[in-house]
């Protein structure tokens, strides 16, 4: 999921500040983060959807404005 909000996951072992070893082997399962790095990946995937959650609530008033009386 927080690949796909930031594009890639080199973006996100920047933001969990791991090593690249240490994210390879969180991504194959044979390794949990620290809770700091798991804070930091909550945390920006949270941010990202407040984003998206704002953008579509704007969407939604603008499409009730616009809609037709019946």
């Amino acid at each position: 999921m927080a690949a796909a909000l930031l594009g890639s996951t080199e973006a996100v072992r920047a933001i969990m500040q791991a090593s690249e070893d240490d994210f390879l082997q969180y991504c194959d399962g044979c390794k949990e983060p620290s809770w700091t790095e798991f804070d930091r990946l909550v945390t920006v995937i949270v941010v990202e959807q407040r984003k998206i959650i704002a953008i579509n609530r704007e969407l939604i008033a603008r499409i009730r404005v616009n809609k037709p009386k019946a």
